[in-house]
């Protein structure tokens, strides 16, 4: 969807674009991932993905324009699955950690629990 929204050639992009601005104009938090951002990184500056590439400094200037957007905040989410030598091919145990940046204790919380019913 970021790409989309940035790269003017596509034909996705108006579709993109407003939906990019509507997320940005919402009153509560809206996430993204360092993952994300990253391969939005990638592939914008890309001269075998995008016709007409960005250069590196123009890309990271629209990630900080993202990131600076006030209802913009990141959630980092690590999962970690364990295994036994008795059954290797199923996980004894799955533990997550998110990490969430700019919300109260109680919206994190809901947002953890939106997550978990996944």
């Amino acid at each position: 969807m970021l790409v989309y929204a940035a790269d003017a050639d596509s034909p996705f992009h108006a579709a993109c674009r407003e939906w990019l601005e509507r997320q940005r104009g919402r009153a509560d938090a809206w996430y993204t991932t360092w993952a994300i951002l990253y391969e939005f990184l990638r592939v914008t500056t890309h001269p075998r993905v995008m016709r007409q590439p960005w250069s590196a400094p123009a890309a990271w200037d629209f990630v900080k324009a993202l990131l600076a957007s006030v209802p913009m905040q990141r959630m980092d989410v690590t999962i970690e699955g364990a295994r036994t030598a008795e059954e290797p091919n199923r996980f004894a145990s799955v533990s997550m950690r998110f990490d969430i940046a700019g919300v109260s204790q109680s919206e994190a919380e809901h947002l953890v629990e939106i997550y978990r019913g996944r």
